[in-house]
């Protein structure tokens, strides 16, 4: 990580060195977005929908797992507990992989954001280039 993270530092000072003009646009390219700037961009663009499925199904399985941890609490008998345990486990699983699929979406977004960087640094380079 770290060697990732001295040469965009080295990349960025070269092309300061050379073009100081570009210093205040490489500084709004690069600046980042964090977590909840990139929550709120899954629910835009032609995406959205898998995110608020994704929201809508981890809600139905929150209230269904309360509902079987109510029943848990409630059972007399052995059979009835396993059966209210195995459905909170199926809960905990499918809440589980709702949760790693929308990680995965912030993810992609993610990288599609570190791609538009990239693009903007080789436009700027190229228009600066083509200016000299």
């Amino acid at each position: 990580m770290r060697s990732k993270h001295t040469l965009n530092e080295k990349l960025r000072n070269e092309i300061c060195e050379q073009y100081p003009q570009l210093e205040s646009d490489l500084t709004e390219i690069e600046r980042g977005e964090g977590f909840f700037g990139l929550l709120g961009a899954s629910f835009k663009g032609r995406q959205a929908w898998m995110t608020y499925y994704l929201y809508a199904l981890g809600l139905a399985v929150f209230f269904f797992a309360i509902y079987s941890l109510l029943g848990y609490l409630d059972a007399t008998s052995i059979e009835e507990r396993l059966d209210w345990g195995m459905a909170l486990m199926a809960c905990l699983f499918f809440f589980v992989v709702i949760k790693v699929i929308g990680f995965e979406q912030i993810v992609k977004l993610e990288l599609q954001r570190e791609l538009r960087r990239i693009e903007m640094r080789l436009m700027l380079l190229s228009k600066n280039k083509n200016e000299h």
